[in-house]
């Protein structure tokens, strides 16, 4: 009768290994899938953060553009017709002798 207590106690052991064993294998295996998604994200969000950077950049040459257009446009504005084909032709002659 001991015999057959002990043998159950073995079996019961080897299983609960097993099954323990199993869990781990597939347990590893999640960790590893979220750590490649995990650096996948981070190339992402690095690229992503580059790109924000560079589009601010744009933007910032854009804004000062921008400002300088609206300069000359008030300067134009207070000028006479005159005065404004004389300065785009100045323009156009000094864009020609670079």
């Amino acid at each position: 009768m001991s015999r057959k207590i002990i043998l159950i106690i073995f079996s019961v052991m080897a299983l609960l290994i097993f099954v323990l064993s199993v869990i781990i294998y597939f347990s590893q295996k999640k960790i590893k899938s979220c750590r490649d998604e995990i650096e996948m994200l981070a190339d992402d969000n690095e690229f992503l953060s580059d790109r924000i950077n560079q589009i601010m950049g744009e933007l910032e040459i854009e804004k000062k553009h921008n400002l300088e257009l609206a300069k000359r446009l008030a300067d134009i504005s207070c000028m006479s017709i005159d005065d404004v084909l004389h300065q785009l032709q100045n323009d156009k002659n000094g864009i020609q002798g670079h």
